[in-house]
């Protein structure tokens, strides 16, 4: 029986777009070992129709992960949140690359270079974790209808601010996107995708590109949001060494069932 310590919920916007039903259920901070059976039970007496259940467990629940695995979930993606405040007097802002490129502000006509870059290194590089990937749960192609909407909204959307970097050719060779949110008080702007070809790599045009964009802030002093995979380790490094505050590290897992 549903003591309230848990709880599922329809993630809307997900499964309109992907035509499946997904529900994110919800755990309060306890060990769920001896819950597991129960927590099954109202998964499957839902009376709606579930076809995926996703757990996103902070690490200090670690020790629930396998009580999960016991009931059918499976680990399938993580993130690490770094959020950091940032003063305008910081060194950031004046980052600098010895590569020759042109850094400049995203215009509609990248967007099919931006796109290509994001097929290329994100949804068609095997070393690129999504849960969207995985043909289990969900259909062919998700992550490229995924990751191309995210590119698509971004463009559309007035708080977003979008550099790339152009080579000697005109060829877009990086990208960042910011967007800006707000929480209480904070303005935050949340590291949206960012995505550099494999040559230019190691030449801090991650940091010079988040430079170029800070400097059109208007605040004073504001949050930054980095969330990335705890596999994509060279990133990481780069907050950890850029001097990020680390602030959430989560696992994603999923269960693939049918009800009613």
């Amino acid at each position: 029986m549903n003591n309230k310590l848990y709880t599922i919920n329809r993630k809307q916007w997900e499964s309109d777009f992907f035509g499946i039903e997904i529900f994110e259920l919800s755990l309060e901070n306890f060990n769920i070992k001896d819950h597991k059976n129960d927590i099954l039970a109202y998964i499957k007496n839902y009376p709606n129709k579930v076809d995926i259940i996703e757990v996103n467990l902070p690490i200090q629940n670690f020790n629930s992960v396998s009580a999960l695995e016991e009931i059918g979930f499976r680990m399938m993606d993580s993130k690490i949140q770094f959020l950091t405040k940032i003063d305008r007097s910081d060194s950031i802002f004046t980052k600098e690359t010895k590569s020759d490129v042109i850094i400049r502000n995203a215009e509609h006509k990248d967007l099919d270079q931006i796109s290509n870059l994001v097929k290329k290194y994100l949804t068609d590089n095997s070393e690129f974790i999504s849960r969207y990937k995985n043909l289990d749960f969900f259909p062919e192609n998700s992550a490229n209808k995924y990751y191309n909407q995210w590119v698509n909204f971004c463009f559309e959307n007035k708080n977003t601010y979008i550099t790339v970097c152009e080579n000697k050719k005109g060829e877009i060779v990086a990208f960042f996107i910011f967007l800006k949110e707000s929480s209480g008080d904070e303005v935050i702007y949340k590291g949206v995708l960012t995505v550099i070809e494999k040559e230019f790599r190691g030449l801090n045009l991650h940091l010079v590109m988040q430079s170029f964009l800070y400097n059109q802030f208007n605040e004073d002093t504001f949050l930054i949001n980095n969330t990335t995979q705890l596999s994509n380790f060279p990133v990481i490094a780069n907050h950890i060494k850029s001097s990020r505050k680390l602030n959430l590290i989560t696992l994603n897992m999923m269960l693939r069932i049918s009800v009613n």
